[in-house]
């Protein structure tokens, strides 16, 4: 009778469920990224090192046609539809939503810079009112 594995020893399958050894080591999905949970997930997802790129790009004066340009050839290419639904996704975040270590802090940030006769419902109204889009 034939052999499918054509003489070559086969590793003995590894066994399923909670038994095998996964490891016991914090993955982060970069160097930047901090411990999982709360308000780390937002400093993750400010993304440091960017944020401090976008910055040198002001600090040159590149306009922001230029700079969008720029992030254009650079950046990973998604599906439109992917990034309209991450848009539309983030767009409807409501305050109530993130953690509750960002409630205390927006409310002092709307506090501080949100003129008081305007109202913040969802995450991006506080962006669009400081950049006086709505």
């Amino acid at each position: 009778a034939g052999s499918r594995g054509r003489g070559r020893a086969r590793e003995p399958p590894q066994p399923r469920g909670r038994d095998r050894d996964v490891g016991t080591e914090e993955v982060r999905p970069a160097f930047y990224a901090l411990r999982a949970g709360g308000w780390r997930d937002y400093v993750t997802l400010l993304h440091p090192p960017y944020t401090l790129w976008h910055l040198s790009f002001v600090a040159t004066g590149a306009t922001d046609d230029e700079i969008a340009e720029w992030i254009g050839d650079h950046a990973k290419k998604r599906p439109r539809a992917e990034i309209i639904a991450w848009n539309n996704k983030e767009r409807d975040l409501h305050l109530s939503d993130l953690p509750l270590e960002l409630h205390e802090y927006m409310e002092d940030y709307i506090q501080q810079f949100i003129p008081r006769n305007r109202v913040v419902h969802h995450w991006f109204d506080v962006y669009d009112l400081e950049e006086e889009r709505i």
